[in-house]
């Protein structure tokens, strides 16, 4: 039989008094924590810097607020949104508030169905070498992020315009009306964000500009 220890009696009647929460998940030395901290909303910032300091080897993840019912949802959310800095998708910190990062945690929750479309998205790639793909992928996320600015996708790549004007005839050959079709756009950005270990799928930042020339 479950005997819960005093800190967790506090935590339950907290949660019995209060019809919005907060969830925490916590995980540290490389094991899951499965911890729930249950606090009112107004006080979750303090709250959380008084965890980070009783527990300075710990990671945690911030689950949205919710009523009562879906706390498990807020909890699955905060485990969800840990495994996903683990497997590099949200960048490492020590705090991950779930509620800043929702976009990850629904694209996500199914792995098959995302893997299906990175399968769609690879598929057009077949016949490229792993550097001329990399580089295809990079090229596109610029110009999706840039809404087709080739300056700024210069900016972004750090290569001459001239250069990304030839990168986006390549584009235009492999994806064709699917660059222009909003539909295919977002399934292409979808399936961007899907990738695994992509260093670009948590928003690329522009790299310094430098004295680019054409390649």
């Amino acid at each position: 039989m479950f005997v819960p220890r005093e800190y967790q009696k506090n935590i339950i009647n907290h949660i019995i008094e209060h019809k919005r929460c907060c969830v925490f998940a916590g995980m540290g030395m490389g094991k899951t924590a499965s911890t729930l901290f249950a606090i009112s909303a107004l006080k979750a910032v303090g709250e959380v810097k008084k965890v980070l300091q009783a527990l300075p080897r710990c990671r945690f993840a911030v689950g949205p607020c919710v009523p009562l019912d879906s706390v498990a949802d807020s909890l699955r959310w905060a485990r969800k949104a840990l495994a996903l800095v683990d497997e590099g998708a949200l960048p490492p910190r020590r705090v991950v508030w779930v509620q800043e990062c929702l976009p990850a945690v629904l694209l996500h929750s199914d792995e098959s169905l995302a893997q299906q479309l990175r399968g769609r998205l690879l598929t057009a790639l077949d016949g490229l070498t792993a550097r001329q793909r990399e580089r295809m992928l990079e090229t596109l996320r610029a110009w999706l992020d840039a809404q087709g600015h080739v300056l700024d996708m210069a900016e972004r790549l750090s290569v001459h315009p001239q250069t990304v004007r030839y990168r986006m005839r390549q584009l235009e050959a492999v994806f064709g009306d699917r660059l222009r079709d909003p539909d295919a756009r977002f399934e292409l950005e979808l399936a961007l964000r899907a990738l695994p270990s992509a260093p670009w799928r948590n928003g690329a930042v522009p790299r310094p500009r430098t004295t680019p020339t054409p390649t």
